[in-house]
């Protein structure tokens, strides 16, 4: 799934309240670097006021951690779903 990496983070954020697994799953880290950028987007919650959602942040708090801007990931998406549905049918399957 490497090949389709935004993809993938672009329905990562699309959830919109993300768990410990979904920030690993986003950076492609272990538990302890999700543990820190969880517990990083947790206090800028509390810091600008909000209630934080049981288990889960708020998607843009970890995109502003990371310095990622939400369009580009919907950007390189559209690339990616471009070049998959360019390649053959057999070739897009067995990249799934």
């Amino acid at each position: 799934m490497d090949k389709y990496l935004n993809i993938e983070r672009e329905q990562i954020i699309m959830k919109i309240y993300l768990s410990q697994t979904d920030i690993r799953n986003f950076m492609r880290c272990g538990w302890k670097k999700a543990k820190i950028m969880f517990d990083k987007a947790w206090k800028m919650c509390e810091v600008d006021g909000k209630i934080n959602v049981d288990g889960k942040i708020y998607y843009k708090y970890l995109l502003d951690i990371l310095k990622i801007q939400e369009s580009e990931i919907h950007r390189m998406a559209k690339i990616e779903r471009q070049i998959k549905m360019s390649l053959p049918s057999d070739q897009g399957e067995a990249t799934k």
